[in-house]
């Protein structure tokens, strides 16, 4: 349950309220009137002021993804064609009446000689199949949600105890911070889930953020990557 801080709800622009620690504890309190702990803390304040600045205020454009058209080239194979005589028109008959005189001065009975051709010259032509041209569309790069609950100086280890419970925590260094983020997801939608299940343990000022090929971009960009 979030108090109600007037420094909060009497305000007329957007305020954050930020609990570096308590100087009542003895190690937080000698942290923190240090030169080097007040270092460190401001620099962790500011770079968690920029990095939601930029992350809301991007100017970056996203460049249209190009697809890369793959031509498949065969040669067109020639067509045989047979060369044969020209076609004899089938069962042409020729009749060839043919006399024959004999000894004694008569005619023998005509004789009929046929001639013929019954089959036809034929051509045989192979048929291509035309070349078709295949679209091979640019795979996007996959985006990863995570939310990040919070930076510290301290490494700790990942374990649910250091953490009000909560597991699959994964960390990365930040110049001389450490970032601690819950969780993975493939969409902003499922990365809303996660941020519902922290703020019931306690961190309800974490926040979504989003890796591209392993570098974390901001949100905005990856708003556009998802319309596209």
């Amino acid at each position: 349950k979030q108090a109600g801080f007037i420094v909060l709800h009497q305000t007329f622009m957007p305020s954050v309220l930020i609990e570096t620690g308590f100087l009542t504890n003895k190690s937080e309190g000698a942290f923190l009137n240090s030169k080097a702990g007040q270092s460190k803390m401001g620099a962790a304040i500011a770079e968690a002021i920029l990095e939601y600045k930029n992350s809301v205020q991007s100017n970056s454009v996203q460049q249209p993804e190009l697809l890369v058209e793959e031509e498949v080239v065969q040669k067109k194979a020639e067509v045989p064609v047979e060369s044969e005589p020209p076609p004899v028109q089938d069962k042409v008959k020729e009749t060839i009446l043919l006399t024959k005189k004999e000894p004694d001065g008569k005619e023998s009975d005509n004789t009929k000689i046929e001639e013929t051709e019954t089959e036809d010259t034929k051509e045989k032509i192979e048929v291509v199949a035309p070349v078709e041209k295949t679209v091979k569309p640019v795979s996007k790069p996959e985006l990863l949600f995570k939310l990040q609950i919070m930076a510290s100086t301290k490494n700790l280890d990942l374990k649910p105890q250091n953490f009000n419970g909560l597991g699959n925590i994964s960390k990365e260094p930040y110049k001389n911070l450490y970032r601690y983020m819950y969780g993975t997801a493939n969409s902003y939608e499922e990365a809303k889930m996660l941020k519902s299940e922290a703020d019931s343990k306690g961190y309800t000022s974490s926040y979504i953020v989003v890796y591209k090929e392993g570098v974390r971009i901001p949100l905005t960009e990856a708003h556009k990557s998802d319309s596209q």
